[in-house]
């Protein structure tokens, strides 16, 4: 069931970094390092406005109502209404933090940020009715549209000549996005809005989402400042080299965790609500044996590839501090993962958001000493750092205040297992990128991803031959589609 959910999920995940992908080496050999970095902040005060003012809306869908069908219309009407005063008070917050980010391009700045917020909440509120509803294809033809035609509006910038800013680009897509949300919206909606069942009200969400306010508060914190101190240290070039960075450190990561999370959190909620503690015990377990060996993998590799990735997709003023920056961020990047896909899915499961805040309160106080420390010294190296040491303070925290909710049995010969795969795909990356360094740089860049890719496989025949079959059919056991396999020894 999970494998399943992932693969159909998947396009949903793969096409938007995708679309990221290609948008970046576009506008990396396009635009000077200082408009790519202002583009790149555009990015991140819209996503910590957007996760702050409706991401607890979009939390209580899933939670409060995922397993009431008849009361789906009322929930979805209360979430619509919630998120359009959640963000018209962000925007009071946008004006604030365009002052300090981008004083010298206030105007435009702060009109690129409230469209990008906009847009985005109105699209994710209407996909997030369609995940509620389990309309998982509908779900990943949608975002996969919006990658699509948001490449198309950077193309048609780039062939009329008028793309010579950040602010046309972020409003190319922040347009696209506006027009995807409409059909996801109306998509949502179709099929409940004649059914007239009780679901939680105003006072109910608030009081599930408050502590949900606090929490991406503080998150937003551990994952944004390295960007944030680092523009006000640095200027917004050094923002853009490390942004160019974070898009190759962090997307394979994130895309991993993301394609598996979209299916598995509703699912794991359901599983706990019907059928208790030891079921979701177990569906966590195969949530962290599957993360484990590709999240890990995927972080060894980078740490073999990044010069041939540098070298290959970035502009020259890029590739020297890409190459450090990239294996560091994708490192913070687990950190995060694991937190996010296992760990904190439990606070959620129990309704103990607040714990999951005192999770983060730590880790934003680390990242925010480190960020002072670092950035003036080491610049993007320094931002990376303090990223990781926030990433790294905030999972322990997670593990242990979730160990006595619901403990996630780990296998130590799995995970042993695991890392060595991980190794292996590492080393492999590492040295075939020394061995063809004299090549055309494009063809490096084939010929360690495919290295990379013949090592990791190689390594799962011969230390985990069931690693994936058995995952997937633990899960499927579970679920009731066939018997449990045996054990992976």
């Amino acid at each position: 069931m999970l494998f399943r959910t992932a693969l159909v999920m998947g396009p949903s995940v793969i096409m938007p970094r995708l679309a990221t992908f290609i948008t970046l080496l576009i506008l990396t050999h396009r635009l000077p390092p200082a408009e790519f970095g202002l583009l790149s902040l555009v990015v991140l005060v819209g996503e910590a406005v957007d996760m702050t003012g409706s991401n607890w809306i979009r939390f209580t869908l899933l939670r409060l109502d995922v397993s009431k069908p008849d009361g789906w219309a009322a929930g979805l009407r209360r979430s619509y209404v919630l998120c359009a005063a959640s963000t018209v008070l962000g925007f009071g917050a946008i004006a604030i933090v365009a002052r300090v980010l981008a004083p010298e391009r206030y105007l435009e700045f702060l009109f690129a940020v409230c469209a990008y917020t906009l847009s985005s909440g109105a699209l994710r509120v209407g996909l997030t009715g369609l995940q509620m509803r389990q309309r998982n294809a509908t779900f990943s033809l949608i975002e996969s549209s919006r990658a699509l035609f948001q490449v198309a509006a950077v193309f048609c910038l780039l062939l009329s000549g008028y793309g010579t800013t950040f602010f046309r680009y972020s409003l190319a897509t922040s347009a696209v996005s506006c027009a995807m949300s409409v059909v996801a919206i109306s998509l949502s909606w179709r099929g409940v809005a004649g059914k007239s069942g009780a679901s939680p009200g105003y006072g109910e969400r608030l009081r599930y989402g408050a502590v949900i306010i606090l929490l991406t508060l503080v998150a937003q914190t551990v994952v944004g400042s390295d960007r944030f101190f680092l523009k006000i240290i640095g200027g917004p070039a050094m923002v853009g080299i490390y942004s160019a960075a974070y898009v190759f450190g962090r997307q394979p990561v994130d895309m991993i965790g993301n394609a598996i999370n979209q299916g598995a959190f509703p699912e794991f909620m359901k599983r706990f609500d019907l059928h208790g503690r030891d079921v979701a015990r177990l569906f966590v377990s195969d949530i962290f044996e599957l993360l484990s060996l590709m999240v890990l993998s995927a972080l060894a590799a980078l740490w073999g590839i990044a010069p041939a990735i540098a070298n290959a997709l970035l502009p020259p003023e890029y590739r020297a501090t890409a190459i450090i920056l990239i294996p560091l961020i994708a490192l913070g990047g687990s950190f995060q993962a694991f937190k996010n896909y296992v760990f904190d899915n439990i606070f959620h499961l129990y309704r103990r958001n607040w714990l999951q805040v005192m999770s983060y309160v730590p880790a934003a106080g680390v990242t925010l000493i480190a960020a002072l420390l670092l950035i003036r010294p080491f610049g993007p190296v320094g931002a990376a750092l303090a990223a990781i040491s926030g990433m790294a303070a905030s999972l322990l925290g997670s593990i242990w205040m979730t160990r006595k909710l619901l403990a996630v049995p780990v296998s130590l010969l799995m995970l042993g297992k695991t890392l060595a795969i991980a190794c292996i795909t590492g080393i492999c990356g590492f040295l075939v990128t020394q061995a063809s360094a004299g090549l055309p740089r494009f063809l490096v860049l084939a010929i360690v991803l495919s290295a990379c890719g013949v090592a990791w496989s190689a390594a799962v025949f011969m230390l985990r031959p069931r690693a994936l079959a058995g995952a997937i059919g633990k899960i499927e056991a579970r679920m009731g589609f066939r018997g449990r396999p045996q054990s992976e020894m």
